[in-house]
């Protein structure tokens, strides 16, 4: 199997070093054939110059994509999902807040039928560590709400750590372009692929600031649902 592990990164020049030895450890061990793709979205620190030093380390396996500006978390997605070239795409949040040991539970349920994966915190076996209690309310209840709302399939709309067949996504355009893009994703591939999910344990970043504003985000996953032309 071929994959690709998409991160995209806005200023986070003090995790990335773990993030990038903590996901190719386990591709040496799980693939002959790996990347781990960053895309740099518009970062005012030092995030760019940290993964081009991987890239002496792993001249073949480590890929940087820089946004002059920064641009969201869909505009990272899209990037990386055109550059991308593994037959499977896993993407995680740059910050080391997700399990990089679930990467082969994950790409392993990747099949003809079965296009998107999710590390789900909302099945048996899944959770959140070390969350404070309000984000963990907001949580639960915007997934069960909007979940509902787009007539989604899984359980955890929100989670970033997926695996995607390739092909699925290559065809997706015109993402949103905040946090808000993983709905998006989700409401136009739910009628293309089966969807599932794997349990997954979110442990709370100790290291920077989290981008999610939850105000923010309830107000683009409204506008999403009004939106009356879809881009697939």
């Amino acid at each position: 199997m071929d994959i690709t592990i998409l991160a995209p990164a806005y200023n986070e020049e003090a995790i990335i070093d773990r993030f990038i030895n903590q996901v190719a450890s386990v591709l040496e061990k799980n693939y002959n054939t790996w990347e781990v793709l960053i895309v740099n979205d518009g970062s005012t620190d030092a995030t760019e110059a940290r993964v081009k030093a991987f890239m002496d380390v792993y001249p073949e396996h480590i890929t940087c994509i820089t946004h002059p500006v920064n641009q969201g978390l869909g505009a990272g997605l899209e990037t990386g999902f055109k550059y991308a070239k593994g037959n499977v795409i896993v993407t995680m949040d740059a910050d080391c807040t997700q399990d990089a040991n679930l990467i082969p539970q994950l790409t392993n349920e990747i099949s003809n039928d079965t296009g998107v994966v999710i590390a789900s915190r909302y099945v048996k076996g899944g959770g959140m560590k070390n969350v404070p209690p309000h984000r963990l309310l907001y949580s639960k209840l915007g997934n069960l709400f909007f979940r509902i709302l787009f007539g989604l399939p899984s359980r955890d709309i929100s989670s970033g750590f997926r695996a995607y067949r390739k092909d699925l996504v290559k065809r997706l355009s015109c993402l949103s372009p905040g946090f808000e893009v993983q709905v998006d994703i989700l409401r136009r591939v739910k009628q293309l692929t089966k969807i599932k999910e794997y349990p997954f344990v979110l442990v709370d970043r100790t290291v920077g600031v989290s981008k999610m504003r939850y105000g923010k985000l309830l107000k683009a996953y409204f506008k999403l649902f009004t939106k009356k032309n879809e881009h697939n």
